[in-house]
């Protein structure tokens, strides 16, 4: 691809463009016999305010890799029958972008790709690191598909371009637990953090329930048992952000707001008031940290409303952030 043809359309090649299309219909009924989930990639550039120029490079990179990834952990019979990765949808405000794929695969490409390791490089901790991801995923990862990757070969343009890609600032990579039928925002409610996992950021307590999740001092805490300190606030928000349905919020904050308005009898109700009115704003904009900052600052009043309002995202949010049970 030319330069001019990248950035401005020149010399764009209308029917070679249109006739791959067309004739590769046959994978849409492949992705349809699928059973796939979703693969999130939140990266930070470039800021909201500029287009987004990385589109193609950042999508063709990550679909071409994923391509070759496929190839170097694979047996032929397991290549042949394996699909590709799917981009479902790029949210400008927050950076994410939404792919979807066969859980064994992007799971393991997520975790290769959270540690910034290319084909051919060697993971550390790789037995405990498994672990960890068997307990969120259960008979998933095959230990062999990941030694493949290890031992395979990288060409340079392929090395180089997934530098480039890291480049651009990976903050999170997830994959949901449930698989996508259609219903994205049931997958989203299921992501888990893969790359808290790589980090060592994130572990699941072996004698308690799924609905558990356990994070280091100063890292992500999620799940109904979860616990924030001031010192891993800022954390709980990067978790957060970019991780739960902020449309759905914004409409449960302004539900809650006007019925709050109903039952004002002090004057901190009207501070309370006003910052869930900050975070409905900022929910709206896609801006989920400062609509956090806003929730951390209410009261046990404003959580009171949240079961009469049936706004369970909500309450789950504040308890979190308040550090309530």
């Amino acid at each position: 691809m030319q330069r001019s043809e990248y950035w401005i359309g020149e010399e764009i090649q209308y029917e070679s463009l249109w006739k791959a299309y067309e004739s590769g219909f046959a994978y849409i009924d492949k992705f349809r016999s699928m059973r796939v989930h979703l693969l999130r990639v939140e990266l930070t550039q470039f800021p909201v305010d500029l287009p987004l120029f990385n589109h193609e490079a950042v999508y063709k990179t990550i679909q071409g890799y994923f391509h070759d990834f496929k190839r170097a952990c694979l047996t032929h019979e397991e290549y042949d029958r394996a699909g590709p990765l799917f981009l479902y949808s790029v949210n400008r405000a927050s950076g994410v972008w939404n792919f979807l794929g066969e859980l064994p695969l992007i799971l393991l490409f997520a975790m290769t790709l959270g540690a910034g390791k290319v084909i051919g490089e060697t993971l550390s901790d790789v037995e405990a690191k498994l672990r960890i991801v068997q307990q969120f995923f259960p008979d998933t990862l095959d230990p062999v598909d990941l030694q493949r990757f290890m031992e395979a070969e990288t060409p340079a343009a392929v090395h180089s371009a997934v530098q480039k890609l890291l480049a651009q600032g990976i903050k999170q990579l997830g994959v949901s637990q449930k698989p996508f039928d259609g219903n994205v925002k049931r997958a989203e409610r299921s992501i888990i953090s893969v790359t808290n996992i790589i980090n060592g950021d994130l572990y699941m307590s072996e004698n308690v329930g799924r609905d558990k999740i356990t994070a280091k001092q100063g890292s992500t805490a999620i799940g109904s048992n979860a616990r924030i300190s001031k010192s891993n606030f800022n954390s709980i928000v990067k978790h957060f952000h970019g991780e739960l349905d902020l449309n759905k919020l914004a409409h449960e904050l302004s539900v809650l707001r006007s019925e709050m308005r109903k039952h004002v009898s002090q004057p901190e109700h009207d501070l309370y008031i006003g910052q869930v009115a900050a975070a409905e704003i900022a929910a709206t904009k896609g801006d989920g940290p400062t609509a956090f900052t806003h929730l951390k600052n209410v009261g046990k009043w404003v959580l009171e409303f949240t079961t009469q309002t049936s706004a369970a995202l909500t309450a789950e949010v504040i308890r979190n952030l308040i550090g309530l049970p």
